[in-house]
Parts: C-alpha cells; structure tokens; sequence
C-alpha cells in the first residue's frame, strides 16, 4: 500500500477505534462513519450511475456495503500497541494481534510459529533476558514457521542478562514462512 495511502486510513481508523478498542464491534449507522442520514451527493460514474450524476443517496449500512447489526474493524488498518507474550518453554504469537511483540524471559524459549499471518506482514520481537543470559530460538522446518538467509544465518539468538534483542520477521505466502529479517541485540 502507498504510504499516504496508509497514513489516510490510520487518520480515519484511529480516533473510531478509540471508541470501542482495536477489532472491537459496533453498529454501523450513517452517523457512525459521518455520514448525513437524509442524503449526500455523489460525483462517481460507478455509484452515481444508479441515479443520476450527483443525485441524493441515503447513506444506509446496506448502502455502503456493511452489515446492519455491526462490522469488526480490520486489524491491518488500526496501528497496534505493543503485545505482551506469555513466558512458556514454547512461546505463542498471535501476528493478528499486532506488529510488535514483547517478551521478559527467564527462559531459554522456542518462539513457535506464529499463527493468523499475511502476506508481506512484518512482526517486531523485543525480548528481554531475565535473570541470566537466554538463547532464544526459534521454530524452523514446518509450514509456516521461521527461515533465515541473507542477513540472519541463525534461529537462535542469545542475549546477556537484563539486556533487549529485537527480531525482525516478515510473512511471505508463497513460501509459507516467515523470512527473519534482521537482529538487534543490546
């Protein structure tokens, strides 16, 4: 997507999520999206061609091609906070939730495969080694999980006591895998 392109829909998404929370639910009614209930005017050939060239149009849900009892935001549209993780022998990542993941481990943790990808997404992990150095590895092989190459020549990272790594990670569907980007460890 082209950047203005995303900064537009961060600018629309952003304060109507605020209302409810990040993939919430909620009704759509014209007032919901700003529009006018009585009408508004179209210029488009595609949607004015049904009536008129600037007709008046009721802005209903159905209008608008939504469901009339309420709609879930698309998580891709609305900026995420940071997701904390579940310390575990084999750690869970949900890449719906959000792009950046945190974990504090006093663990020498597999980050498993994470699950609800797309395509081209990027996933930030910030880990933090607690109470000794931890290797952190990360799960390769199966459909789905992590490949290194280029840049990154390994699955595992170990980090000092009290200090932070960020792993870079980004999706690719055709090879089913999540491609480790770039490793930064402090």
């Amino acid at each position: 997507m082209p950047w203005n392109l995303i900064q537009t829909l961060k600018a629309i998404a952003l304060p109507h999520a605020s209302t409810h929370g990040v993939g919430g639910n909620d009704t759509v009614t014209p007032a919901a999206i700003g529009a006018s209930a009585t009408g508004h005017s179209h210029v488009t050939a595609d949607h004015a061609s049904r009536h008129g060239s600037a007709g008046p149009d009721p802005v209903t849900p159905a209008a608008i091609g939504a469901a009339t009892t309420g709609h879930v935001h698309p998580l891709l549209l609305v900026p995420f906070p940071p997701v904390n993780l579940d310390d575990a022998a084999t750690v869970a990542t949900n890449a719906a939730l959000g792009t950046l993941f945190r974990l504090s481990t006093a663990l020498n943790p597999t980050i498993g495969i994470p699950t609800n990808p797309v395509d081209g997404q990027q996933i930030l992990y910030e880990i933090t080694a607690s109470g000794a150095a931890r290797t952190i590895a990360f799960a390769t092989g199966a459909a789905g999980a992590f490949e290194v190459g280029g840049i990154v020549t390994s699955a595992s990272v170990v980090i000092a006591s009290g200090k932070v790594a960020y792993v870079r990670a980004i999706y690719r569907e055709a090879a089913t895998r999540w491609r480790l980007l770039a490793v930064d460890v402090g």
